[in-house]
C-alpha cells in the first residue's frame, strides 16, 4: 500500500490555497520548525508529525506540546543531531554537526537556542516533559559535515552514493558532497525533509509552501534568504526516485515547479484517499 504525506512548508503562497489546505484534515500532515504551531491559528488542520533542525526554530512548538500535553502529534527528535544538546545542556553539542561547508564555511555559533539562558532551560524542561509522556520518538539522524569531519572523504563519497545512502542505519541530512564539502546554502526541503521522510517509508509526498518568496505566512517581515528559492540539489531527490522509492509532488504554483513534478492540487487529493 502507498504512504502518502501533505508537506507544508513556511511559504506566504499558502495564503491563497487556504480552502484547499483546509480540505487536508485527517490526512498524514508533516510540518517543520516554526510552521508549527502557527500552523493551527491560520488553518483548519491538524499537523501529524513535526521535526526540527534548528534547534531556535522549534522553541514555540516545544512551549506549545508542554502547555497542550492532550495534543497528539508524532514529534520527531533528530538523535543525536538536535537530542544530544539537551541532554547535555550544552548547544555546543548541536553545533558541531553543522560547521563547516561551502561557499560560505559555518564557523563559531550556529545557533541562538542558547543565547538567553532562561529561555534555553525552559526550553529543556520542555523538552523532558513532552519525553517523560511519551510524545517523542527519536529518529536516528547524523549530517553530511560530520561525516565528512570524521570519515575519510572517500568512504564517505561511497556512503553518499543513492544505492548506499538509503540503506543506511541512519537519516543523512544533506543531499550530496559539493566539491568535497557540504552545501549550506541548501534549501530544508532537500536538505532534511526529504532524507527524514525517505526513513518514514513514505511514497507520494506532496509538497507546498516552499516557494522561495519572501515572508512566511506568518510572518509577512520574515527575511527569506535569496538561496531558499534556488533549489540547488532539490532535482537529484527526483532522479533517484528508484532508491527512494518516493514520488514528489508540488501541488501549488510557485517556482519549485522547475525542479519537482507539478499536479493539480484536486489530482492529489484523488491519489491520497
Amino acid at each position: 500500500m502507498m504512504k502518502s504525506i501533505w508537506v507544508i512548508g513556511p511559504g506566504p503562497s499558502l495564503l491563497n490555497y487556504k480552502d484547499h489546505i483546509n480540505k487536508l484534515d485527517g490526512k498524514n500532515i508533516f510540518v517543520f520548525q516554526n510552521v508549527f504551531p502557527a500552523i493551527l491559528s491560520h488553518f483548519n488542520i491538524k499537523p501529524t508529525h513535526w521535526t526540527w533542525c534548528d534547534i531556535q526554530a522549534s522553541k514555540f512548538g516545544m512551549r506549545y506540546l508542554a502547555k497542550n500535553p492532550n495534543f497528539d502529534i508524532k514529534a520527531l527528535l533528530p538523535n543525536p543531531v538536535c537530542s544530544e544538546c539537551l541532554d547535555t545542556g550544552d548547544i555546543v553539542n548541536f553545533e558541531k554537526y553543522f560547521q563547516g561547508g561551502k561557499p560560505i564555511p559555518n564557523n563559531g555559533r550556529i545557533s541562538e537556542a542558547a543565547d538567553n539562558l532562561m529561555e534555553w532551560d525552559e526550553y529543556i524542561r520542555n523538552y523532558k516533559s513532552i519525553k517523560d509522556d511519551g510524545r517523542i520518538k527519536k529518529i536516528p539522524t547524523t549530517s553530511l559535515g560530520w561525516l565528512l569531519k570524521n570519515l575519510p572523504l572517500d568512504e564517505v563519497k561511497k556512503i553518499m552514493m543513492p544505492e548506499n545512502r538509503f540503506k543506511n542505519k541512519q537519516v543523512i541530512f544533506g543531499t550530496d558532497i559539493y566539491e568535497n564539502d557540504w552545501y549550506m546554502r541548501e534549501n530544508k526541503l532537500s536538505f532534511n525533509i526529504l532524507p527524514m521522510l525517505q526513513y518514514l517509508g513514505f511514497n507520494n509526498v506532496f509538497i507546498m509552501g516552499f516557494d522561495g518568496l519572501w515572508g512566511r505566512f506568518y510572518d509577512k517581515n520574515w527575511k527569506t534568504k535569496g538561496f531558499v528559492g534556488e533549489y540547488k540539489l532539490l532535482d537529484r531527490w527526483v532522479k533517484w526516485e528508484k532508491y527512494t522509492n518516493m514520488k514528489l509532488y508540488s501541488v501549488t504554483n510557485c517556482a519549485i515547479n522547475n525542479h519537482i513534478p507539478y499536479i493539480n492540487f484536486e489530482e492529489a487529493l484523488e491519489m491520497d484517499r
